[in-house]
């Protein structure tokens, strides 16, 4: 099971869990939080019905094997002092991506991710089971208010390159952690 978490500048974060199990009658998902405006979906797009109940979603699987459930919910995140935290435990999860916004920086990961990538878009974390906690701020996020998008999953003003409207100190700060992680991923590999 893969889950994709998606904080917004606003406190809300996008959930979307994607699954293949066996072909069963009935599929039970967790959900994490508490959740607001669910679908679920096959493989190919279609949707299906479910029940919402006890931290958990359960699929009338109609012969389906893959399962994709979206959803929104305000409970993964808090922020104290301009920094913002999430925290998650999903045991049954293989591999967990949390994508910020492209001007986040990131003050503390636990445990260490397999990979950290920026893009234009996002910075992409992503854990090779189900538990993480990250700790982040926005850079060009003056109160967490502004509107956010699909593109732009925290509502913040994107960057264009890592370092421009950063301060330097938060781009020092990315650099070294992003160095960090290189630094123990090639570790791991020999």
């Amino acid at each position: 099971m893969t889950v994709v978490l998606a904080p917004y500048g606003d406190g809300w974060v996008d959930v979307i869990i994607g699954a293949k199990l066996p072909e069963e009658a009935f599929v039970v998902l967790p959900l994490l939080g508490d959740p607001d405006a669910v679908l679920v979906t096959s493989g190919d797009g279609v949707p299906l019905s479910c029940t919402i109940g006890d931290g958990a979603v359960v699929v009338e699987a109609m012969g389906e094997r893959e399962f994709v459930v979206s959803y929104q919910t305000p409970d993964l995140v808090k922020r104290v002092r301009g920094v913002w935290e999430l925290s998650v435990d999903v045991p049954t999860a293989s591999r967990l991506e949390v994508r910020l916004a492209a001007d986040a920086v990131i003050v503390g990961l636990s445990p260490v991710p397999a990979e950290v990538e920026r893009g234009s878009n996002a910075l992409t974390i992503t854990f090779d089971s189900g538990t993480a906690n990250v700790t982040y701020a926005l850079a060009n996020s003056q109160d967490g208010s502004s509107a956010h998008s699909a593109a732009n999953p925290s509502g913040s003003q994107a960057v264009e390159g890592a370092a421009s409207g950063a301060s330097p100190y938060a781009v020092a700060g990315l650099a070294a952690a992003v160095a960090l992680v290189a630094l123990l991923a090639a570790g791991r590999r020999g």
